[in-house]
């Protein structure tokens, strides 16, 4: 079985979520990982996944308060780095693998 992303943002919705700080991002599994919120248990992939550390470098250009939400969609982190990451199991977030990759069972999301 090859690795595969199952994503509502790949699958064409292109749905949001934008944080009370402006920042946008694809989902509230990337929205609440992406944050530094002290004692989250995901809060190390932030620090040393190279999707993280891109959006980090881009965080005014991601930010609906600095930028309109037209241009955040067309910039290179949503159109480029985020599709790509999802390639190969190690490239990809760890919210990613956790929740929207055939690694898991839907069964665990529910329990």
């Amino acid at each position: 079985m090859s690795y595969e992303v199952k994503c509502e943002w790949r699958e064409g919705k292109k749905t949001i979520v934008i944080n009370p700080d402006g920042q946008v991002w694809p989902c509230c599994y990337m929205c609440n990982t992406g944050n530094d919120y002290k004692g989250h248990p995901n809060r190390q992939d932030r620090h040393e996944n190279n999707v993280y550390m891109e959006y980090h470098g881009y965080k005014d250009e991601l930010n609906i308060f600095k930028n309109s939400l037209d241009k955040i969609m067309r910039h290179k982190w949503f159109t480029q780095t985020l599709p790509k990451s999802w390639e190969k199991e190690e490239t990809s977030t760890k919210a990613c693998k956790e929740w929207c990759s055939n690694l898991i069972n839907k069964t665990d999301k529910e329990n």
